[in-house]
């Protein structure tokens, strides 16, 4: 069964929009002839540049970002494997990377996922580990898929992304002290993720209490003004 509350193919892309898949690397210099008239980057003119500098990380990199915000994630893909090509240890291209082609049900996911697990590098296993429990869940191996966001965690305490799916299974097994007590864990990390806030609403809806979701609620909407659940909890909740 497929999460119902967060799609990753959408959380992969509000993460490269935030941090931005450069953030190991030098940031792209982008020359004038290939801005648009506002001064923005042309996905077709970085192509164009690309084809001139195809060892160019950044750039590639840049590309892939601004595929993704398209929600190409074909041509996403096309470029972060060519940027791993040239520099095959990003680990924050092959999270993106194998989130992606988890969403397609490509089987090379795996691959890359078991290449970020076995890395001696803490942040690339809980990005793995994190992969793991999004695949276990999917399977409704709840319990596994738990203790992968488990294992994610223990790796990486400040990675957001798998306290919130852990919370979502605790949620759907209804064991809601134990998901709200996960959440107030990550509000202490993050107090400006839409979808903490939002469970977190949700939390206090299973415990019938409206009054004390409501502001959770409206801070999500704040957060992320296209929030629809959060809107419609607010209707139901002040009709």
């Amino acid at each position: 069964m497929k999460r119902p509350l967060i799609s990753f193919l959408a959380m992969i892309i509000v993460y490269v929009i935030i941090s931005g898949l450069n953030s190991c690397n030098e940031s792209v210099k982008v020359p004038k002839s290939v801005q648009s008239n506002t001064g923005e980057m042309t996905i077709d003119s970085l192509m164009d540049l690309a084809e001139k500098s195809p060892d160019d990380i950044a750039l590639l990199n840049s590309i892939a970002d601004l595929a993704l915000q398209n929600k190409d994630s074909g041509l996403a893909v096309h470029y972060l494997n060519q940027s791993l090509r040239v520099s095959p240890g990003q680990t924050e291209v092959v999270f993106v990377l194998a989130g992606i082609l988890q969403s397609q049900n490509d089987s090379l996911w795996k691959k890359l996922t078991d290449q970020l697990i076995k890395s001696n590098d803490p942040i690339a296993g809980s990005r793995g580990y994190f992969l793991m429990g999004i695949e276990l869940a999917n399977k409704d191996k709840l319990k596994e898929a738990i203790a992968s966001f488990n294992k994610s965690i223990s790796l990486n305490y400040s990675f957001i992304d798998p306290y919130i799916e852990k919370s979502i299974l605790l949620l759907e097994k209804n064991e809601t002290e134990d998901a709200s007590a996960v959440l107030y864990t990550a509000l202490d990390l993050d107090r400006k993720s839409p979808d903490i806030h939002f469970l977190i609403g949700e939390c206090w809806m299973k415990k019938k209490n409206p009054k004390n979701a409501l502001p959770f609620y409206e801070e999500a909407l704040r957060l992320d003004p296209d929030f629809v659940s959060a809107q419609k909890r607010i209707e139901e909740i002040n009709p």
